[in-house]
């Protein structure tokens, strides 16, 4: 048999994973490769249970090789030749004498596979042979002469017979035989030896025997596992196996798996597995789960004595919030195994039944108490400590086994050989160490009511990484406090403060019932429908203002514009194949994983994705909003936040066949599936002669949305959400070729300003026009390169007509200097950053811009507001080399600091002095977070020329002028180093400051941000788990600082005299950047006549992802601002 081998060497490893994968060349590598220790006591507990019985010495045979347009030899085709199931052939019988059809259909239908494999029996007539006489035997004794002695198959029984009109299609025993129409008479296959029948070149294929590769099932399931215990750390693992021909036993007790020893321990277990005996899957469940329990021993008598105190099993369940998993591997159908069918049905309150479908060689209690497992508390300890089962089918396709996974909590995986048995070993491990998370700073509201505050609604786009393509996602929403207490649904608090995530016991807005921290369950999942309003675009030609709506544009089977091959379907694909494929895309549960319901719930990640949040109308105790995020499935989503509601979702023609990727989940793809994984800009204008504040197309007023790609693609797109009900794609920009050649991976998201264009010679009778703008993005050769490069993608800034898509401007690199209005001779290097846009003098367009590009140069581009052209609408160059990597004599890995964050640009003007600009921004290898290469810093940078372009001292524009020599752009030897001093912008540090990051491997991985006279950043530390990790493995974990922006002094209130600089935060894993929240402050008192009377004020609070504080804010004036409104 041929098979399709895929080498696991970049097998995706969660958590505690102490292989290095290369390619897991992103962020999420914090969740696939661990730091090769575990130091979480409450990391999971995973029960192997091995199938022990006696046909797991049947061998199973690979190979890989067979090329059918090859010849091999020169047997002849007259004949089907037979094996044994370790390829030891066995007879060649001419196809005159095949009964079976089936045999002969299989092989002509599979070229590049011709094997058919089944029990199969020859019909001797000889009267020399009157022993044998009118019986099916085994082909091994055939000695047919011809077509009187026929060779039939199981698999024809019922549907064919000696020919294809003969109406006997059962092949009979004795007097009754050869074939009755009657199954009741019909042959004991069971008896009958299962064989392997092949081709003529297929069986001068399998003569040279270096083609073959044959081994023991029970020798393939134990590399298997061995394997997985050198691959795996961060769990508990017992093992367990069937006990000849009544339940089963303890062979190993629950221990971690990190310390070598341990690794080893298990491993001499396995070694130990026999295959003898029957199949009692049931009864071995059953003592499974007393295990887990602790409850007193049956079956298991011959367990290991770590497993057993006093005639009880010691529970390994000993934190409330350990995950608890079993993983069942079996080859075979139950037998002998109803010994504890009374109790299992006194137990779970179910009389066992048989599965719906299958035969009575099915019959078990096995599905009934794995659901009971999975439904049920199993301990004392607080919260809800449920089993979840796994199933594997080595070499069988069993149905018991995948409704039994179903019901109790996980699902079935398939496996033939080892590379496959490897696979679903690893996929079922990857689960079970999976954390829900989120990456993504919470969604605030604009009140659009009253200005001066936020909502207190917030909204949390999580999701749960996953071995496979696909990984589920959600939206929630929830709400804050004054205080920064996150609230659910009930008005309790949400948040665990031990986790830093979701308590077990909240509820959040659109859930009916607790979803905890569950991303699955509740939220936006909850509520979808089977009946939907999705769009793509199917023209070909670029988009302009299309109606989403129009028949041809909507996701349907039933529109044959949309292609197979815009599915990533073959061409000749089943009409039924086609549409199942785009009905599970559109929510429909074609797997049956979610039956009753018709939708499958499955919402994919969002992984970069924060929320938007637009008020279309209502009042301020009711408004009317609509929330948008996007998927890596390629979703843009529109929901309504009164009831999680889907209004429209999007998706682009060039992510359709991501959702194939999605629907087949293949868990030999370890690579990442991105989408719309960018980010979201919205802009919302009211039509300034308006009176209200309801989004009304026909009075002008605007909604639109526009959505970057990140890793999915080098693609902008533009909705018009004006009208929800009838929405517009307004246009699509493609990066990577024509005008938008030096257009990466969309990283960077794109701002909205106003600009003056166009102006006549004497700086008159300009343009308003509504732009966009955006950095060039990220070019993926950065994901692997360890120094910096030249002539990146990316290399470029750009600025388009927010309406139309239209390029106006770009600056770019040398090396495409036609394509750039600004060519820039130092512009090698990709910008994944976004753009920091400001309007310095208040008068509504765009002045300064500032980025900087993934080598840490500062780019500042100044905007002329004079302009007359393309040609002259800005300057730009490099106002700083940051990074330590140009002025450093080494030159080498260790000083290549990367940025992905754009500076935070904050305007001080104090008594006495110069207005000037601090530029705040720190470096980390988004990437890479666990990079253990470089050691990170934090800069702040001034910048003495916040009202026009860098001069030197002659008055001519001169970026490089920020120097000390007036000449040269600032470097890191210019900064004072105030890891440990503060610095002093009057004596020490004229050009600025840097913090070296202490913690080990500490990187920054978000955008800092100034406020209120402090700036906040966040920082990674992949090696230090977070207070709450005992619930959440080996993600790392965060830190918050709070500087002065001109000292670098730590303003962290610590009740003494030495303020710290930061504090840490309890979730684990990467923390997004810091939310400032106005929230509603006010206080209601009596007057001096007694009368209520309200003090109406704000009070600003600070979230970092699913944490926030009330008090880390200094105090001051809450409406004070140290810097100007970014234009939007």
């Amino acid at each position: 048999m041929k098979k399709l081998l895929i080498t696991l060497t970049a097998c995706a490893y969660w958590l505690g994973a102490a292989v290095s994968i290369s390619v897991w060349a992103d962020d999420t590598e914090i969740y696939v490769t661990g730091s090769g220790t575990s130091n979480s006591p409450a990391q999971p507990n995973v029960l192997f249970v091995f199938d022990t019985s006696g046909s797991m010495n049947d061998y199973i045979t690979t190979l890989p090789n067979y090329n059918p347009a090859n010849t091999y030899g020169s047997s002849s085709t007259d004949y089907y030749y037979f094996y044994e199931q370790d390829y030891t052939f066995v007879k060649a019988v001419h196809t005159d004498h095949i009964n079976c059809q089936s045999l002969k259909d299989t092989i002509a239908a599979q070229p590049d596979n011709p094997v058919f494999n089944g029990r199969v029996a020859w019909w001797p007539v000889n009267a020399w042979q009157f022993w044998s006489r009118d019986r099916w035997l085994n082909v091994k004794s055939w000695s047919g002469i011809g077509p009187s002695n026929p060779l039939e198959c199981e698999a024809d029984r019922g549907v064919h017979g000696a020919n294809a009109t003969d109406p006997d299609t059962y092949a009979a025993n004795r007097n009754y035989g050869p074939y009755s129409n009657n199954p009741g008479k019909e042959v004991r296959w069971s008896n009958r030896t299962p064989l392997i029948a092949t081709s003529a070149n297929f069986h001068d294929f399998l003569s040279d025997a270096s083609n073959i590769s044959t081994r023991k099932k029970t020798d393939i399931m134990k590399d298997a596992a061995k394997d997985l215990v050198d691959d795996f750390n961060g769990l508990n693992l017992g093992l367990m196996r069937f006990d000849g021909g009544a339940g089963g036993y303890v062979i190993h007790h629950f221990q971690d798996i990190t310390p070598a020893a341990n690794k080893a321990a298990i491993k001499a277990s396995i070694n130990t597995l026999p295959a003898s005996g029957t199949t009692p899957l049931a009864e071995t469940l059953w003592e499974a789960s007393r295990y887990f329990r602790g409850d007193s021993v049956d079956y298991g008598t011959s367990s290991v004595s770590t497993a057993v105190s006093s005639g009880d099993y010691i529970s390994p369940m000993t934190h409330s919030c350990q995950k608890n998993h079993l993983v069942y591997l079996t080859d075979g159908q139950p037998y002998g195994d109803s010994g504890r069918d009374s109790q299992i049905s006194a137990l779970t309150g179910n009389t066992c039944s048989y599965i719906e479908g299958a035969s009575e060689a099915y019959g078990t209690c096995f599905d009934e108490l794995a659901e009971w497992m999975k439904s049920t508390d199993h301990s004392s300890l607080t919260g809800i400590q449920d089993i979840t089962l796994h199933a594997i089918g080595f070499d069988i396709n069993l149905e018991l086994l995948k409704v039994s996974a179903q019901k109790g909590g996980g699902k079935l995986y398939n496996a033939s050989d080892a590379t496959e048995l490897k696979t679903a070993f690893n996929q079922i491990i990857l689960s079970i160490l999976s954390t829900d998370s989120t990456f993504a700073a919470p969604a605030v509201t604009v009140n659009a009511f009253n200005n001066l505050q936020h909502r207190d609604e917030l909204y949390y786009a999580i999701f749960r990484p996953m071995g496979g393509p696909r990984w589920p996602g959600n939206l929630k929403r929830y709400h804050v406090t004054r205080d920064g207490v996150i609230l659910d649904a009930n008005q309790a608090p949400a948040m665990n403060p031990t986790t830093g995530f979701f308590k077990d016991t909240a509820r959040s807005d659109w859930s009916s019932s607790t979803d905890g921290y569950s991303v699955t369950e509740g939220g936006f999942a909850e509520q979808m429908s089977p009946i939907r309003n999705i769009y793509t675009y199917t023209g070909s030609a670029a988009p302009s203002n299309e109606r989403l709506n129009a028949l041809e544009n909507i996701f349907d089977p039933a529109n044959t514009l949309i292609t197979n091959s815009m599915l990533g379907l073959d061409p000749s694909t089943a009409p039924d194949e086609r549409k199942a494929v785009m009905d599970w895309i559109a929510g429909i549960d074609v797997e049956g994983v979610n039956s009753p319901n018709p939708v499958h719930a499955f919402i994919s990640d969002p992984l970069h994705s924060r929320p938007r949040v637009v008020t279309y109308g209502g009042t301020e105790n009711a408004p009317d909003d609509t929330v948008f995020f996007a998927t890596n499935m390629g979703h843009l989503h529109a929901v309504d936040s009164d009831n999680g509601q889907e209004v429209f979702s999007f998706m682009p023609q060039a992510l359709l066949p991501n959702g194939l990727a999605y629907l087949e989940d293949d868990p030999t793809n370890s690579d990442k599936v991105y989408g719309l994984d960018g980010a979201i800009t919205v802009y919302r204008q009211e039509n300034p002669d308006d009176v209200d504040v309801t989004i009304e197309a026909g009075e002008g007023d605007k909604v639109y949305v526009y959505v970057g790609m990140r890793r999915g693609g080098g693609n902008y797109y533009a909705i018009d959400a004006t009208n929800r009900s009838d929405p517009r794609l307004m246009w699509r920009i493609e990066g990577g070729s024509g005008e938008f050649l030096d257009l990466a991976q969309t990283w960077s998201a794109p701002k909205l300003a106003k600009v003056r264009w166009n102006c006549d010679t004497n700086g008159d009778n300009c343009a308003d026009k509504l732009v966009l703008l955006f950095a060039g993005g990220y070019d993926p050769n950065h994901d692997v390169a360890t120094l910096p490069t030249t002539g990146d993608a990316g290399a470029a800034v750009f600025m388009v007509d927010a309406t139309t898509g239209a390029l106006l401007w770009s600056a770019g690199r040398p090396d495409n200097p036609t394509l750039h209005d600004l060519v820039l001779s130092e512009m090698h290097n990709s910008i994944p950053a976004d753009l920091t846009l400001a309007d310095m003098d208040n008068d509504g367009y765009l002045d300064l811009i500032y980025t900087v590009d993934i080598t840490g140069h500062l780019w500042r581009f100044d905007i002329n507001q004079l302009n007359t052209n393309a040609g002259d609408f800005a300057t730009g160059g490099i106002t700083a080399k940051l990074g330590d990597y140009d002025s450093d004599s080494a030159n080498d890995e260790a000083h290549f600091r990367r940025f992905f964050y754009a500076p935070d640009v904050t305007f001080f003007q104090t008594r006495g002095d110069k207005s000037f600009l601090s530029i705040a921004l720190g470096s980390g290898y988004r990437a890479h977070p666990r990079d253990t290469t470089v050691t990170d810093r934090f800069y702040v940078v001034f910048d003495p020329f916040p009202f026009g372009p860098p001069t030197d001292s002659a008055g001519n524009i001169d970026y490089s002028a920020l120097g000390p020599s007036g000449s040269d752009p600032v470097d890191e030897g210019d900064l004072f180093d105030a890891t440990s001093t503060l610095a002093d912008r009057d004596s020490t540090a004229p050009h600025g400051w840097y913090k070296t990051l202490q913690g080990a491997d500490e990187k920054a991985l978000a955008q800092a941000t100034t406020f209120g006279g402090t700036t906040i950043f966040t920082t990674y530390l992949p090696h230090t788990n977070a207070a709450g990790a005992v619930c959440a493995g080996n993600l790392g974990s965060g830190r918050t600082y709070i500087l002065n922006p001109l000292t670098g002094g730590g303003m962290v209130d610590t009740g003494d005299s030495n303020p710290s600089e930061y504090i840490q935060l309890a979730h684990s894993g990467i923390p997004p950047a810091a939310t400032i929240v106005y929230t509603d402050a006010s206080e209601t008192y009596l007057n001096q006549n007694g009368d209520p009377e309200t003090n109406r004020h704000t009070k600003p609070i600070v979230c970092i992802g699913t944490e926030c504080f009330g008090d880390l804010l200094p105090s001051h004036d809450p409406l004070a601002r140290t810097f100007w409104r970014e234009n939007r």
